[in-house]
């Protein structure tokens, strides 16, 4: 998989994911040195999210290539 493919829709959530981020979270100072750990998991999500969504969708298409054949 070629990630400078995706190099666009990474910087658009990266950039939407920080705004988000820096007007809801308080005390972001104090958090400086675990904030990564919280972004991390978001991003796992975000990750799973994705992977559910792609495999599913193959899926359906498998599913509806292969009902034609009957």
């Amino acid at each position: 998989m070629e990630k400078d493919v995706y190099q666009k829709i990474i910087d658009e959530v990266s950039k939407k994911l920080a705004g988000e981020i820096l007007s809801k979270e308080k005390n972001l100072a104090q958090r400086a040195m675990t904030i990564d750990r919280d972004i991390a998991d978001i991003l796992k999500d975000v990750g799973s999210k994705t992977c559910k969504q792609v495999i599913e969708e193959t899926r359906d298409e498998i599913v509806k290539k292969n009902a034609g054949k009957d």
